[in-house]
């Protein structure tokens, strides 16, 4: 019986252990001493090819700098991470060096899989920094959170540089419908989020009206027969013009809204936890230096809550034991009045008419809670040092008046009707005074004309 053939070992490669460079050898002048300065993570790489030798000597750097950094400890399993982290990048640096590079198979597969097995921790590694430090600057508990909102993101940064197209083409449609005086135009008239509300609430009856032919239903679906008939005057595909109100209603919700339909709808939980986490956001939302933007949103967020809720004694921030404020029950009983049908008389021009848009009158609450900001805002000092700044910068010396920070509203006001007054009387003067002048040149002086003009009988 003839022996196995056994493989010859000589042609194996056989490991050896060889003592490994350190990180300041490898990183050699880039090696951070300053322990205390925390170098930022580098940004993950969408390909393991992009991971040269230099991008590998920025993470060793970083690990480097974590570890060294004094004046934040690490958790146990965050040390641990750091640590394979780092062994990662310096096996790969060291590895690159390295002259006697294996060349048999096995060797070969060893080489490759330690190689990907170092690049898949660097770039582990990486994305979960980055990742959760995402996540904790958008407050959001999961990537389709995250990815939602940027969707929303994008989607408002669309519809803020075309909303003026979609403005323009529902106004070209108002205008057809109420031109031609067509048959339900007055349902186009409004707000335009009202006007896409009020398809969406029609919509069933409009699918009845058309798809089953149910005459009956065609008194319940006025708005449809609205935008159809405008789309026909003024040229529009019906279908895309009723892309184009919904978008535009989106947009203008976004932009236009704010807490009015919240307050309108009486929903104070959701209002309140708005408010508080609004104000919680405040220094994720400003740039850090900005301390002065900071403090006057802190300011401003936190006067709306004085102004439409009640706090907590014993926990203040504890916005589910808020309650609403009488300001807050009079503004909703406010706005569930319904609007009159007469439009305000503009201001100067006859009586004012007696009710006001639901708009106008959340404006008029907003001034009164910017009152109370200013207020709050007002520093004695820097008033005085502006005063005085501005004293010296006017050439023509301008007046100023103070004034309650209640009454500013009502001041401004009469100031603006006596600003009116005086620029008449100065335009007036004015005019006097090249009469006047035509006058003595004319007529030698001021004096009055005679009464009669009379023939003299001993002039010749």
């Amino acid at each position: 019986m003839a022996p196995p053939d056994y493989p010859d070992l000589s042609t194996l490669h056989v490991s050896k252990t060889r003592a490994r460079s350190s990180t300041e050898s490898l990183l050699g002048k880039e090696y951070p001493t300053n322990s205390s300065i925390l170098l930022p993570c580098p940004k993950p790489l969408t390909d393991a090819s992009e991971y040269t030798l230099d991008r590998i000597a920025e993470s060793l750097k970083y690990a480097a700098s974590v570890l060294n950094f004094k004046e934040r400890k690490l958790s146990p399993i965050g040390q641990r991470a750091v640590l394979q982290y780092k062994k990662a990048c310096k096996w790969l640096l060291d590895e690159a060096k390295q002259n006697d590079k294996p060349t048999d198979i096995l060797g070969k597969r060893y080489l490759e899989d330690a190689t990907n097995n170092c690049l898949a921790i660097i770039r582990g590694h990486e994305r979960e920094k980055f990742f959760n430090a995402v996540l904790t600057f958008t407050n959001t508990t999961s990537a389709q959170q995250l990815q939602d909102q940027l969707v929303a993101l994008r989607r408002m940064s669309f519809l803020a540089k075309y909303g003026d197209l979609l403005a323009e083409a529902c106004k070209k449609l108002r205008s057809e419908a109420q031109t031609r005086k067509l048959l339900h135009s007055e349902y186009l008239s409004g707000y335009w989020t009202d006007v896409a509300a009020k398809l969406i609430k029609e919509k069933p009856a409009w699918k009845e009206f058309t798809l089953r032919g149910k005459d009956d239903m065609r008194e319940h679906c006025n708005t449809w027969a609205a935008v159809i008939q405008g789309c026909g005057c003024a040229g529009f595909d019906f279908e895309n013009m009723l892309k184009i109100i919904f978008l535009y209603a989106e947009r203008n919700e976004i932009f236009h809204s704010g807490l009015l339909p919240l307050i309108q709808q009486g929903d104070y939980h959701e209002l309140s936890r708005i408010l508080a986490t609004d104000l919680i956001e405040i220094p994720a939302a400003t740039i850090p230096s900005e301390d002065l933007e900071a403090e006057f949103l802190k300011q401003l967020l936190n006067s709306l809550i004085d102004h439409w809720f009640v706090r907590n004694e014993h926990n203040v921030d504890d916005y589910k034991r808020w309650g609403p404020s009488k300001a807050l029950d009079k503004l909703y009983l406010e706005l569930q009045k319904p609007e009159s049908e007469s439009k305000p008389t503009p201001k100067g021009k006859g009586k004012e008419a007696a009710s006001k848009s639901k708009v106008d009158i959340y404006k008029d609450d907003l001034a009164e809670v910017m009152v109370e900001v200013a207020k709050k805002l007002r520093n004695e000092e820097q008033v005085r040092a502006m005063e005085e700044l501005e004293r010296r910068v006017s050439v023509e010396g301008r007046k100023r008046k103070r004034v309650a920070a209640s009454r500013l509203q009502a001041e401004d006001d009469r100031t603006k009707k006596w600003r009116d007054h005086w620029e008449k009387l100065v335009k007036a003067s004015g005019t006097f005074r090249k009469v006047s002048d035509s006058y003595k040149i004319n007529f030698g002086g001021l004096d009055a004309p005679p009464d009669v003009v009379v023939g003299d009988p001993t002039s010749p």
